[in-house]
């Protein structure tokens, strides 16, 4: 059996659904293996206006919760809403990715 270099988790946080103009956050598990080189990730947004969505490092052996605020825009209820994150590895050919997509409801929150 093999153990994968990163896990990142099944779920970004989100509902299915989200409303233009409301404030979220994203909070992703993302695991890096014992015996991985320290590296980073980064969570990338398409469908919103979006800030604190920076690079974080992984730690070997360790459970990291990523987290990025966003606000779906109404141009976005076309397209939807696509979370990526993406774990670089130094050793592995292809990085590890998940993308989550959501529908954008395109009512503007007052919020």
């Amino acid at each position: 059996m093999r153990v994968p270099p990163a896990v990142i988790s099944s779920s970004d946080g989100l509902a299915g659904t989200v409303t233009a103009g409301g404030s979220y956050e994203v909070v992703v598990p993302v695991w890096l293996a014992a015996g991985q080189p320290r590296t980073n990730a980064e969570i990338d947004v398409v469908g919103a206006e979006h800030a604190l969505c920076r690079r974080t490092r992984l730690m070997p052996a360790t459970i990291t919760r990523m987290r990025c605020r966003v606000v779906p825009t109404a141009s976005a209820a076309a397209t939807g809403l696509v979370v990526t994150v993406t774990v670089d590895l130094h050793n592995v050919a292809q990085p590890v990715v998940a993308t989550f997509r959501h529908v954008v409801n395109p009512y503007v929150s007052a919020t």
